[in-house]
């Protein structure tokens, strides 16, 4: 029961997230996957969001650590994103 719980709290915090930092759809999807799995590679961003090119999806990763809301790790092939929090 707890877990459902959490997983309900993540989801509501990923929506609040998204809408006071006015992020795209993607970024939304991005944002509840971190929260969920506590990080997220570029790949794995990638299949969630099929048909958008590799460049565009960093670019709104870039606009998600500019605005405070995730932190990189690593280097080339092993890069992940984390939530801040």
């Amino acid at each position: 029961m707890q877990e459902v719980a959490k997983r309900g709290e993540r989801a509501v915090r990923a929506d609040v997230v998204t809408r006071e930092k006015q992020l795209n759809e993607r970024q939304g999807k991005a944002m509840r996957f971190v929260l969920e799995h506590e990080a997220m590679g570029i790949l794995d961003y990638s299949k969630l969001c099929r048909g958008v090119t590799r460049k565009t999806l960093q670019r709104d990763m870039k606009d998600m650590i500019d605005k405070g809301l995730v932190v990189m790790e690593g280097k080339t092939s092993r890069l992940v994103y984390r939530s801040r929090s």
